[in-house]
């Protein structure tokens, strides 16, 4: 739509030098073939400008899959209407300026460019806000400067905007980080009871949720910091003339800071006006024993807590115990940041207090693993490894242009909260350059000559797969260091959700095995599920897929071997149809994360609410027993909780095939 609009544009400069002709020269002949040629050059460039409008408007209007459940967190109105038509257009401009190797890659479907009709041409993909800087210093805008928050209220408000001003800077996940500590000191000094501590952050949780971004909600992340002694013992930020000379530490409001804890798991647990849970935030907790002390030493915060987690499914349990909590941070749905080697660069020039304001990924180019693997069964693993190796320099080429791009917009002033926030003259210093991995579980199966490997439910094999993953997550791990050390910029490694991409790159190799000269139909490594009578192929986003008959521990020993070499981000959700006691799923959680390696996990119940009466349980009801009416049914559908019904039919595919966990985890709580 760009170029066409460019067109546009050259007809009327055009048109204009016609008209200096016929000042200059009043010759007929010379008026005539001006007015001839304008209004030709007019009329097809603004035919074929609105017979585009037109398709992409009926393409919208009729529900056209893509146009419509692209992001199941963008609802159909007008301004999913307007995202689509600006998308097609910034997409068709992207297919122009990207590096013209990227695009045929990407269009092929070997790999696949984040973000490209969210405008990631001109924003970086996602970041982390630290909540102190925005308390300590008031929130600034190019609008409105406000001074730093007094009160509760005014603290809740400006971590809000903060987060939604931020967002439009970024084409993806904002996080805020350490929200529970920087707001308790609030309550002390307000003496606030518990009613209008929950009454602030039932605000902060419905403001979020809200579809005030280009017509859908902020991807928002909250990682509560109780249990990270290195940010407890900070001294508390405060901007507040009345403190200014006060020496205090954040670990002293701990009493408050449970307070917090426990608005958040009311909240999250009643959910909205009919029952419907938040999608977001997303909330983390690092699972230590700072975090099980802290829990255990208010038995109804305890309770509560875990009530949450069984009803709602609200909470990303992060590994505290195998991994330091100071050097973790989660600013994404999986994005996590070794802050160890980030503090590494820091402290060449800091203190000790700092960290850095914002940690993030640049943007993320995904590689088609299963496609990989596909070359490797026509006999050839050289041919493989070479292709990987390609695939990895056009994506670190297509990573450092992205960078390059947001450094000059950066330098003409379009990232103003960027710029106030996290640094004035290099803000992606800390920014991954992130590659992107889909498709491992169908990955393993190819590469073992196995179409029903995660059926077959059979532990032997498991040292097998393992070592699969570990040979191309090595291997990519070594080629990304050597690219840190030439580009002197930060890479890491990520398994990526896939919401969408899983699902297109899946069609495309559907094709693509179909036309691999071979005896055997690669197509049969491909899972697919059924949609309304129609089988629709998918990948899947995890080690160990949702559809696998391996026994929920045998699932764990391979994310336990395999999750800790994904230096960008990694998640094992644990999918279940009927509501387990709090006990059950405290006990599940803690001796997971104590006794195994496993990085990142969340305990997901499929949640069936009725729109009408507000009806809720956890299990995959149909109709209303109370008053008949069809019921809604809410799941994660990569990261975060969306109903069913707005999902696109890979991934509807995908989760009517998901198994139910809840007895493997009863197994493993006992």
């Amino acid at each position: 739509m760009l170029i066409l609009w460019s067109h546009f544009r050259m007809c009327f400069v055009v048109r204009q030098e016609y008209y200096f002709h016929l000042r200059s020269s009043p010759s007929t002949d010379i008026v005539a073939v001006s007015i001839i040629i304008c209004s030709v050059c007019y009329v097809l460039q603004g035919c074929y400008l609105l017979q585009q409008l037109e398709s992409l408007l009926e393409e919208y209007l009729s529900g056209f899959e893509w146009a419509v459940k692209d992001n199941a967190n963008v609802p159909k109105a007008v301004s999913g209407l307007l995202s689509h038509v600006l998308g097609s257009a910034i997409y068709s401009e992207a297919m122009r300026i990207l590096p013209r190797d990227s695009v045929k890659l990407h269009e092929d479907g070997w790999i696949y460019i984040y973000k490209l009709r969210d405008g990631s041409i001109t924003r970086p993909y996602c970041g982390g806000l630290d909540a102190r800087p925005i308390i300590e210093s008031g929130l600034k805008t190019v609008t409105v400067i406000s001074k730093p928050p007094k009160h509760l209220d005014s603290a809740v408000d400006q971590l809000v905007n903060a987060t939604y001003m931020f967002s439009h800077e970024r084409t993806g996940a904002v996080g805020l980080y350490g929200i529970d500590v920087v707001l308790s000191p609030y309550i002390s000094r307000d003496r606030l009871d518990y009613r209008s501590v929950k009454q602030n952050i039932q605000r902060f949780v419905y403001n979020l949720n809200y579809p005030l971004k280009s017509g859908q909600s902020p991807f928002t992340n909250i990682v509560f910091a109780f249990s990270n002694k290195f940010y407890r013992t900070m001294p508390v930020a405060s901007g507040d003339k009345r403190f200014r000379f006060v020496i205090d530490m954040y670990e002293n409001y701990i009493e408050e800071t449970r307070k917090i804890l426990k608005a958040f798991a009311e909240v999250f647990s009643e959910g909205d006006a009919v029952g419907q849970p938040f999608t977001f935030p997303i909330p983390t907790s690092i699972v230590n024993s700072d975090f099980e002390r802290y829990l255990r030493e208010d038995e109804e915060l305890w309770n509560l807590y875990w009530q949450m987690v069984a009803k709602t499914g609200q909470m990303y349990f992060l590994n505290g115990y195998r991994h330091k909590a100071e050097d973790l941070f989660s600013f994404c749905c999986r994005l996590l940041s070794d802050m160890s080697r980030v503090r590494d660069v820091l402290h060449q020039a800091k203190g000790v207090w700092d960290m850095p304001p914002s940690v993030g990924s640049i943007n993320v180019v995904v590689i088609n693993l299963p496609r990989l693997a596909m070359i490797a069964r026509t006999g050839d693993d050289k041919a493989m490894w070479d292709k990987l190796d390609e695939l990895l320099e056009i994506s670190r080429k297509t990573l450092m242009w992205f960078r390059t791009m947001y450094m000059k917009l950066f330098a003409e002033g379009l990232y103003p909260m960027t710029r106030e926030y996290i640094d004035s003259v290099n803000p992606f210093k800390f920014y991954y350059n992130t590659i992107g991995l889909i498709g491992l579980a169908e990955y393993a199966s190819i590469m073992l000559g196995e179409p029903y490997l995660w059926l077959k439910a059979s532990p032997s094999i498991i040292p097998q797969i393992v070592k699969h993953y570990n040979d191309v997550l090595n291997y990519v791990n070594s080629r990304l260091k050597e690219f840190e050390e030439y580009d002197d910029v930060l890479y890491n490694v990520e398994e990526v959700p896939g919401e969408t991409l899983g699902v297109k790159l899946a069609w495309k190799d559907v094709a693509f095995a179909k036309e691999l000269t071979r005896s055997e139909d690669l197509s049969i490594y491909i899972p697919v599920g059924e949609v309304e009578g129609k089988k629709v192929p998918f990948y899947t986003n995890q080690l160990s897929p949702p559809y696998t008959a391996l026994h929920l521990r045998h699932q764990l020993e391979i994310e336990s071997q395999c999750q800790k070499l994904f230096t960008g981000g990694v998640i094992k959700h644990v999918f279940i149809d009927r509501e387990l006691s709090a006990d059950t799923i405290a006990r599940f959680v803690m001796r997971t994360l104590k006794n195994s390696d496993v990085v990142y996990i969340s305990v997901t119940p499929t949640i069936a609410v009725c729109p009408s009466c507000g009806y809720r349980i956890v299990g995959r009801a149909t109709r209303c027993p109370n008053c008949g009416t069809s019921i809604d049914l809410w799941s994660r559908i990569v990261g975060y909780y969306r109903p069913v019904k707005s999902w696109n039919s890979g991934r509807v595919a995908e989760f009517n095939l998901r198994k139910d966990m809840s007895k493997d985890i009863e197994d493993i709580a006992i």
